[in-house]
Parts: structure tokens; sequence; C-alpha cells
């Protein structure tokens, strides 16, 4: 079958090297804000980052902006919101917030080079996302197998 959401060969969380996914969400199709033609937002995607040598926790989401109003002083926005909570040992935990996962991830380690560490890049995380209920549906979205052969779907 094409959808692998609930494939029991598929089992969460996906751990590579740092990163762990431990939610793809949902697919939102009905708004293209939640798509572009090489990725996909599904609304409660979970993963964390964590380096091996540090006890920072890195948890990054993607949120339906419709849904959780003004954050981050981002005003009203009507698609994702990409926010990523950083939690330190004896303190309270931190929430950035960006318009794309990069600037979330820059936004929370203070750094304008810094790359987003959600797993969207990742082709194991993007097939899987692929697989969700609703992909097909993400009209401008080209998945990684057509894009690969340069072909249309």
């Amino acid at each position: 079958s094409f959808c692998k959401e609930a494939a029991p060969s598929n089992p969460l969380p996906i751990k590579i090297g740092p990163l762990s996914v431990r939610s793809l969400g949902k697919i939102e199709y009905s708004r293209d804000s939640f798509h572009s033609s090489r990725y996909l937002w599904p609304i409660g995607f979970k993963s964390t980052w964590k380096a091996q040598d540090s006890d920072v926790l890195y948890e990054s989401e993607v949120l339906d902006g419709a849904a959780v109003g003004d954050v981050g002083g981002m005003g009203e926005i009507d698609g994702p919101i990409f926010m990523v909570t950083v939690k330190m040992a004896g303190q309270s935990p931190k929430e950035f917030f960006g318009r794309s996962a990069k600037e979330a991830w820059r936004n929370a380690l203070e750094n304008d080079k810094a790359e987003e560490r959600f797993g969207f890049r990742e082709h194991e995380v993007r097939r899987r996302v692929e697989g969700l209920r609703h992909a097909f549906d993400c009209q401008h979205y080209e998945f990684l197998e057509l894009r690969q052969q340069g072909g249309e779907r």
C-alpha cells in the first residue's frame, strides 16, 4: 500500500544519529501553505535532537497557525508555525518560533547560519511523511521517487 503511516513494519521513533522522530503528524492538504514542491509539513510532526555530549534536548514541532493564534509575536498565520523547545536540566523550557523550520532553529540556537534539525531533509523521514494519508492530495508537492526519475505524477 502507498500509505505507510500505520504499518507495523514502520515503527516510531525513527532514529537517525542525534535525531529522533516521535510523531509524523497529519497532512493538511486543503491549505497550500502546509507543503511546497519539495516539502510536506504535517501538523503535529514532532522530533527531538540531542547531541551525544550534551544535556540539552531540542524538541521540534509543527503547529497549525490558525489553531494556535499569535505566538512568538508573529501575528495570525494561516499556515504552519515551527516551534523548537529547548530543555536544559534545572531550567525552564524555552520556546522559539518561526515561519520556517530553519527560522525556528536559528532563533533557538541564536545563530543565523544554523540548519534546521526537524529532520525534514532526511530521506527516511521524507519517505515516511510521503506515506501519510492525503500526501498525494498536496497538489504542488513532487514525490521523491518522481523527482529522481524527472517525471510528473
